[in-house]
């Protein structure tokens, strides 16, 4: 079985694709729009799945030299560039963060009364054997693993684009000190 976006599970036949639903996926898009409808009650814009930005991707990409030869503007342009984008990475941190603790805590809900009825020396353990037993379970522990390794991919990346920006305006501070 493959997993699709559209919160169906795929089941594949010799003749044609059936569609399954998959009520794990379905219940996280429905958790993600509340989520995203709450971000933007608070302000925030709409959060974009596939955000590319050439230039932000330059600026991360450039070594000293090139650095040095740019203009205080320049400078300036570049580390609010890369300013957006460790927002979005942030944002996308926090969302892939938020999908792991939903996944955990629907997990534990779902086998809440199966866990006991197994053997094994720590709840860890049996949490497990209760999830491989249990059809939705299974789909959330896919939903969180996925989720998880998306977050740690993601991990300390916006902290590290924001230094990048702060070398940006370290430079633009000393050309202007040096022009003064």
């Amino acid at each position: 079985m493959k997993m699709k976006m559209s919160g169906k599970e795929e089941l594949k036949t010799d003749k044609s694709p059936t569609m399954l639903p998959n009520p794990a996926k379905e219940e996280l898009e429905k958790w993600d729009k509340i989520l995203d409808e709450y971000e933007s009650s608070v302000g925030l814009p709409l959060f974009l799945k596939n955000y590319t930005n050439p230039e932000a991707q330059g600026f991360m990409h450039m070594d000293r030299k090139q650095i040095e030869k740019l203009s205080p503007q320049d400078c300036a342009s570049a580390a609010l560039i890369l300013n957006e984008l460790s927002f979005h990475v942030q944002r996308a941190y926090n969302r892939e963060i938020a999908r792991v603790n939903w996944s955990e805590s629907s997990i534990k809900s779902v086998v809440a009364n199966e866990v006991q009825s197994y053997k094994g020396y720590s709840y860890q353990e049996r949490l497990e054997q209760a999830i491989k037993q249990n059809g939705s379970a299974a789909k959330l522990k896919k939903i969180n693993v996925y989720a998880r390794q998306r977050a740690d991919r993601l991990s300390f990346i916006s902290s590290s684009i924001n230094n990048r920006a702060d070398i940006f305006l370290a430079v633009q501070r000393s050309k202007r000190n040096n022009n003064v």
